[in-house]
This record gives C-alpha cells, sequence and structure tokens, in this order.
C-alpha cells in the first residue's frame, strides 16, 4: 500500500511538473528548435522588407523636395483651376476690397456674397472668417503706417487704406469652425504624399509584425534555455516513478508466489515450492520412430521402382527380337539387319552414363547426410556396429 501511495505521489508530481512546464519538456525540444530557426528566418525576411520600404520612403521624401505643392492646376481654356476653399479666400479679399469702395447695396458687392454663400457651404466655413480678417488687417496696417511715414493724412492712399481698415473692423467676428487647411493643389504632390504614407503604413505594419515575431522567437529561446535544466528534473521524476513502479512489480510478484505456495500446502500437493532444476532437453527423440520411418521409405522406393519397371515393360508392345516378330506375325522371317551404330549413338550412350552416375552419387551422398544430422551420428552407428560384429573402429 506504501508503495501504491509513492507511486501515486509521484505520478501527480509528474502532471504538475508537465502543467508547469508547458513547453518545455524534453520531447518539444525539436519542436521548439525548429519554431526558434522559423521565426529567425521570418525576421530576418521581414528586416529586409522593412530595409526597402524605408529606403522607399526616403525616395519618394526626395522626390517630393523636388515637387512644388501649390503648382496650379490649368484647365482646357488655360485659366487655373482653383478648389472652394481658395475660391473663397480670393473673394473675400475681393470682397473687403469692394465694401471699401462700395456700399453694401451694390451689385458687385452682393454678387460676391452670393458666391462666398454658395462656395462657405462647400468647405463648412463661416463668413467674417476671424484668422483671414486678423490678417488681412495686419496686411493693410503695415501698409497705411508704411505709407504715413511718406506722406500725409490728405494723400488719397492714405484715406483708401484708412477707408478700407474701417470697413474691414465692422466685420462682425462670427464665430465658426477653423478655417481647414489649403490642401496641396499639384497632383504629382499629392501623389507622392501618398506613396509616402502608404510607405509609413507599410513600415509600421511590418515592425509591428516583427516585433510579435521577436517576441515570440524570445519565448522560444528561454524554453531552449531552460530545457537542460528542467529535462534532468523530468528524468529525475520519471526515474523515481520508474523504480517505484519496478518495487511494487516485484513484490507483487512475491505475493503471488507465496499465494500460490500457500494454495499448494493446504491441498498437500507439496510440502514446499521450489525449482529445484530447470528441465533440459531431451537427448534423442522419443516418437516417431524415424527409423521405422527411414525403412519404411526404403521399402516402399524399392517397390515403387520395380513396380515402375514393370508397369513399363507392360505397356511397351514394340520387337525386341526376330523370333518374337515370327511368333507375331506366323511367318518365318528371312533376315535381319543389325542395329548401326554411329559415332553420336556411342557419344549419347556415354553421356547418358556419366548422368546415370552422378545422380546416383549426389543421391547417396545426401542420403548419407540426412541420415547422419536426422537419423543417427555415424560415429554412433560406427561404434554400434562394431560392438555387433566384436570390432571396434
Amino acid at each position: 500500500k506504501g508503495i501504491q501511495e509513492r507511486i501515486k505521489t509521484i505520478g501527480q508530481k509528474i502532471t504538475e511538473f508537465k502543467a508547469k512546464h508547458e513547453g518545455i519538456l524534453p520531447e518539444l525540444q525539436q519542436f521548439n528548435l525548429g519554431q526558434a530557426e522559423r521565426l529567425e528566418k521570418d525576421i530576418d525576411q521581414l528586416t529586409v522588407q522593412i530595409r526597402a520600404a524605408e529606403d522607399r520612403k526616403i525616395y519618394l521624401e526626395g522626390q517630393l523636395a523636388t515637387v512644388k505643392p501649390d503648382t496650379p492646376m490649368i484647365s482646357a481654356t488655360g485659366e487655373r483651376v482653383m478648389d472652394p476653399g481658395s475660391r473663397l479666400k480670393v473673394l473675400e479679399v475681393a470682397l473687403c476690397d469692394l465694401q471699401s469702395r462700395y456700399g453694401d447695396n451694390h451689385p458687385d458687392i452682393q454678387k460676391v456674397k452670393r458666391e462666398m454663400g454658395e462656395l462657405q457651404k462647400l468647405v463648412g466655413r463661416s463668413p467674417g472668417s476671424p484668422s483671414l480678417k486678423r490678417q488681412k488687417l495686419t496686411q493693410l496696417r503695415a501698409e497705411l503706417a508704411q505709407i504715413q511715414g511718406r506722406y500725409s493724412e490728405q494723400h488719397p492712399e492714405v484715406v483708401k487704406l484708412k477707408k478700407e481698415i474701417a470697413a474691414l473692423e465692422k466685420v462682425p467676428e462670427a464665430g465658426g469652425a477653423a478655417p481647414p487647411v489649403s490642401q496641396p493643389e499639384n497632383p504629382a504632390y499629392v501623389n507622392l504624399l501618398t506613396n509616402i504614407q502608404a510607405a509609413a503604413n507599410d513600415t509600421a505594419a511590418l515592425k509591428r509584425q516583427k516585433a510579435e515575431l521577436e517576441t515570440k522567437l524570445k519565448t522560444y529561446r528561454q524554453r531552449l534555455e531552460r530545457a537542460p535544466q528542467v529535462e534532468q528534473e523530468y528524468l529525475a521524476l520519471t526515474r523515481d516513478y520508474q523504480n517505484a513502479h519496478t518495487k511494487h512489480q516485484e513484490v507483487m510478484n512475491k505475493i503471488l508466489e507465496a499465494r500460490i505456495a500457500e494454495g499448494m500446502e493446504e491441498s498437500q500437493k507439496a510440502e514446499k515450492f521450489t525449482l529445484i532444476d530447470p528441465a533440459s532437453f531431451p537427448e534423442a527423440p522419443v516418437s516417431p520412430k524415424r527409423g521405422l520411418i527411414f525403412l519404411a521409405g526404403l521399402i516402399l522406393s524399392l517397390g515403387g521402382g520395380l513396380g515402375m519397371v514393370a508397369l513399363a515393360e507392360n505397356l511397351d508392345h514394340s520387337v525386341k527380337s526376330v523370333d518374337e516378330l515370327a511368333w507375331l506375325t506366323g511367318l518365318p522371317v528371312l533376315g535381319s539387319i543389325a542395329r548401326i551404330v554411329t559415332p553420336e549413338d556411342v557419344a549419347r550412350k556415354a553421356q547418358r552414363r556419366r548422368t546415370i552416375w552422378t545422380v546416383a552419387g549426389v543421391s547417396l551422398m545426401g542420403f548419407i547426410l540426412i541420415f547422419h544430422f536426422f537419423i543417427m551420428d555415424l560415429w554412433i552407428l560406427a561404434a554400434r556396429l562394431g560392438r555387433l560384429t566384436g570390432k571396434y573402429f
């Protein structure tokens, strides 16, 4: 019972050890090594791709530096094509100029205001943008200060600038959204900006992917570094488990032997169950009688041979002599022609004789070997024959 508890305890320790060191066990070492090598290759490929994306971004930025963002677009008629925001700026400056010269009911001012209203709906701006107003006022005041240093207060240019400044100051400070940032008008510039942003996005994505792979690689490297120590601890646990299991098996075998001995003593079949001498193999076979089998085979072979000769003789109806021919026909035979023996017949007869003697010799040798190895050793046979005849070899 104590050994069983020890086996159970060690088994539980092995289970907890596997759960604690999941992925670091000795049987997973080759897998971790393969994964680390694969991740290193993937990181190298990503490094090359990141370098290529950064080089492309640098090249595009160099190209961008040579392109002007505000190169105007020209229509088929040769006029400059402006976007709604740029057109709105031009109209606001023109409105300030018209208001300094005409009243609010002037047709030109009304026309400009209507166009500005439509453009403001497109760009989402309210009239009287504070940033544009301040910018125009700063410009006009700087011009007025420059002119006042050279002309008197009654000079027409000074009077004109003062009227423009007064008209612009009367424009209400309406709240609204901040003016949109002016967008570049050059298509080549816009295309380069788009490509640069795409290259930056690709670089960022590749760097994120590389960081993830490096984190995984670090994990697998830590597993490989800890593998030898974990392997030693795991082998120690498995060794203890195997020793405990072996000891338990030995105890169970002894218990089984004791129960068998106890059962035999109770049934009075033996006083003590002890194996004194292991069983030995017999020196000679007892059954079947190989000598009788061999003798029966010899008799049957001789009888079969004689029977085949008699059968061949009875089945052969050819004529062999002159007397036999006369007896069969009932007529006297006047003469006979002897068989002419050619050199080919002599050679064929000699070849047949040699074949017969060779087959007979091989058969005799085979018979001797079979008798020696399967029936009786020839030396034993010679000793027995010597005892029978009173002669010893």
